[in-house]
């Protein structure tokens, strides 16, 4: 049967290529162009994979069913770019149809759902034998092997969906609804049965129209308070207890979950304030599950409560017990609650047990749960529902932010190695968000400008700070590698550097350079700035005096590859493993002690070489307000120099390959008192004594006090490393140099 969205528009012969010359893509998308050209509105769901919901939930009700858009089927549209969108950010999705009355938004189409599971079709049959006779309309066999009946929405009326409406198994979908349609699968594929292209969708019969009277839902006399609260906007401190109160109202008529969780978010949309905490709809997703399931009984105790607690928010919020810290999902990321978010769900759990109470099957049972609902608000037995909810949220370090070629964004996570953007998931488990929105078309001249200017027009050191980035936006850590920008001031470091701060958002780690500077206690105390690098992936520091030297073994670790082990102030020790690449900028390089090449190997010095002149420096908020505008542009950059980067590597170009020799050699002192002092010659030796107490007085001189407490035998070595052997005369003398006579 050849689809009815086969026909293409646009096409003066009006006639679709065959569909070999299409891809799977275009199929279906030519498949969906039908509902839009119908004026049937649709939106995307979730799709299933390897037999469960893509949305991630081991829990989830509705697998391969529920909205994948933020408002659900209130997003339904007909418009075909938008619909394009849609298809192009979810090309594995099912689609839902919008019913109910046009004039409310809907298809003007009212679908009567026959569930094989529940013994529809037997209600089905019962039916028919009362009322015989053909019903020609658009039909599809559903995905559980049930089967779906068009037909037009009665004008003039309100007729709204509900399970059972018509008799065991055979449900209504109409106001406040939606259907899935073809090409959509769960269990099986979406069929139609009928084709709508040579079917008309035909008025609903006399008799079924007869059997939905009274069947236009509103609230019940009980809830007038709730339903009173919808005349006004609900403030925040009333927003949870209200969704609660008007979804179990709603549950007991009837309504189904996705009626329910439709119905508070149309509430939510024209009611609420918004406030600091928007309502998400993972927090009204909660309130349809713990509706759902507050018909069994809770204990009225502390583990009672954490069992509500549990039905309410356990898929948003986690507890990390290595950290001592709670995690909350705010509909894009895992944040660590640092505004007692926790307490603030706590307490509406505990208000909720009042919605039990009023619900409650009879007076004892009423007066039972209110009396357990106001023993529940003291702080005691909050604190024990929480410790008691901790078990069931766990969440170590290690689980956390695991996907290294993910960079979660505002408007969703981007696949770094396909460069597709992806949806907002919380089974992901990201706690870091750049907040930046990705556009493939934005662009940044402005910056690429600057970046010409920062490096004095060097477009291979320009080419070697975009791939830079790009592999600072990953949390893979090939490389191995610290980066150091340096240059003598107004050379724009510091406006670099903040701009890729920004970029980064939370993956960006602005530390103390003392965290990085030698410490002969780091072993024995806390370092929450090593602690902070858990997830992050670039690491910031600046303003190195001139005297400090780094920690070169401290560098080497953090830049290894290896796991690390660290700890917060008053926490306990915990292990990570390392997503940061580290950048230093400043005027001033550290000092470096030794000459170890597994240090050296590892550090990139990036000169920055020019000094912009006074007239054309502009300040630095006016800077921060133009690459502001910028930042989908440079956020593109980024993402290009990651491709850069994995085609071609970070191979150093010529300016940084010079200016990390030029670092090299100016750290290395005891090349320095032998170029300074010595002279040399293969002929020529030196007693050990003598030299060394040379190399001390110089460094007195210099006031290099830790240099001169270095043993005799730690000379020997570094003099070993640049080719003066010890002689033969009992190791007591140096090869090839002497002391410059003055």
């Amino acid at each position: 049967m050849t689809f009815p969205g086969d026909r293409l528009e646009g096409c003066s012969s009006n006639k679709t290529p065959p569909e070999s010359m299409l891809s799977m893509e275009d199929i279906k998308f030519s498949k969906l162009r039908f509902y839009a050209n119908r004026g049937w509105p649709i939106f995307p769901v979730t799709w299933m994979m390897n037999g469960h919901c893509s949305c991630g939930r081991s829990d989830c009700t509705s697998p391969g069913k529920h909205p994948l858009v933020e408002n659900g089927f209130y997003s339904a549209t007909t418009d075909l770019d938008q619909i394009k969108q849609w298809h192009d950010r979810w090309p594995d999705a099912n689609w839902g149809l919008r019913t109910g009355d046009k004039k409310a938004g809907g298809s003007g189409i009212i679908v009567l759902d026959i569930d094989h599971e529940t013994g529809g079709f037997h209600t089905w049959d019962l039916m028919r034998e009362e009322n015989p006779g053909p019903i020609e309309t658009v039909t599809v066999a559903t995905g559980n092997r049930g089967q779906h009946l068009y037909f037009l929405y009665p004008e003039g009326t309100d007729i709204r969906s509900g399970a059972g409406v018509l008799g065991q198994g055979v449900d209504i979908r109409a106001n406040s609804g939606y259907v899935l349609v073809p090409p959509s699968s769960t269990t099986n594929p979406y069929k139609f049965e009928l084709n709508p292209s040579d079917t008309e969708v035909i008025e609903l019969p006399t008799w079924i129209r007869s059997k939905l009277n009274g069947h236009v839902r509103s609230l019940p006399v009980q809830t007038k308070t709730a339903a009173a609260r919808l005349g006004k906007v609900i403030n925040q401190g009333e927003r949870h207890q209200s969704l609660t109160s008007i979804a179990g109202s709603l549950r007991k008529t009837g309504m189904g979950e996705e009626e329910i969780r439709a119905t508070l978010k149309t509430i939510r949309d024209e009611r609420f304030d918004s406030g600091d905490h928007p309502v998400s709809d993972d927090e009204i997703n909660g309130v349809v599950e713990w509706i759902k399931n507050k018909q069994s009984e809770y204990p009225f105790t502390d583990l009672g409560n954490a069992e509500r607690f549990l039905a309410m928010h356990r898929d948003r919020v986690r507890y990390c017990f290595a950290w001592e810290k709670w995690l909350s999902w705010d509909g894009r990321r895992w944040m660590v609650d640092d505004s007692a978010e926790i307490y603030r769900l706590a307490h509406e759990t505990v208000r909720a047990i009042y919605i039990e109470a009023n619900n409650a099957k009879d007076d004892q049972t009423r007066q039972a749960t209110a009396k357990h609902a106001l023993r529940s608000e003291a702080r005691f037995h909050i604190e024990n529902m929480l410790a008691c909810v901790k078990p069931y949220v766990g969440v170590r370090p290690e689980e956390l932010d695991t996907h290294p070629m993910l960079f979660n964004v505002a408007n969703g996570v981007i696949d770094l190695t396909t460069g597709n953007l992806l949806p907002h998931d919380p089974a992901l488990m990201l706690t870091k968000i750049s907040n930046v929105e990705f556009d493939p078309k934005a662009q940044c001249q402005e910056w690429e400008k600057s970046m010409d200017l920062f490096t004095g027009g060097d477009q291979e050191s320009a080419y070697f700070l975009q791939k830079a980035v790009g592999y600072t936006l990953t949390g893979r850590i090939d490389e191995h590698c610290l980066f150091f920008l340096f240059g003598l001031g107004q050379n724009g470091k510091s406006v670099f550097t903040e701009v890729i701060r920004r970029l980064l958002g939370d993956y960006a780690k602005r530390i103390d350079i003392d965290a990085l500077m030698a410490n002969r206690n780091l072993g024995t105390v806390a370092n929450p700035h090593i602690a902070a690098m858990a997830g992050a992936r670039l690491v910031l520091a600046s303003e190195i005096a001139a005297s400090r030297k780094i920690n070169e073994s401290l560098a080497k670790d953090l830049t290894g590859g290896d796991a690390v082990t660290a700890r917060f102030l008053f926490s306990n020790p915990f292990t990570f493993e390392p997503s940061h690449k580290i950048w230093l900028y400043g005027n001033h390089k550290p000092k470096v002690e030794g000459t170890d090449l597994g240090f050296w190997r590892r550090i990139r010095v990036v000169p920055f070489p020019v000094t912009i002149p006074d007239d054309v420096k502009r300040p630095m908020g006016e800077l921060m307000d133009t690459f502001g505008k910028e930042m989908p542009g440079i956020l593109n950059w980024a993402i290009l120099g990651c491709v850069f980067w994995k085609n071609d590597g970070l191979q150093m170009p010529k300016a940084v390959k010079q200016a990390t020799i030029e670092y090299r050699t100016e750290q290395d002192q005891v090349m320095q008192f032998i170029t300074e002092n010595c002279e040399q010659h293969p002929d020529f030796s030196i007693e050990k004594d003598k030299f060394y107490t040379a190399w001390r007085n110089w460094c007195q001189e210099q006031g290099e006090d830790e240099l001169r407490k270095h043993s005799k035998i730690w000379v020997t070595n570094r003099l070993k490393e640049h080719g003066f052997l010890s002689g033969k005369d009992g190791n007591k003398s140096y090869l090839g140099l002497k002391i410059r006579e003055c």
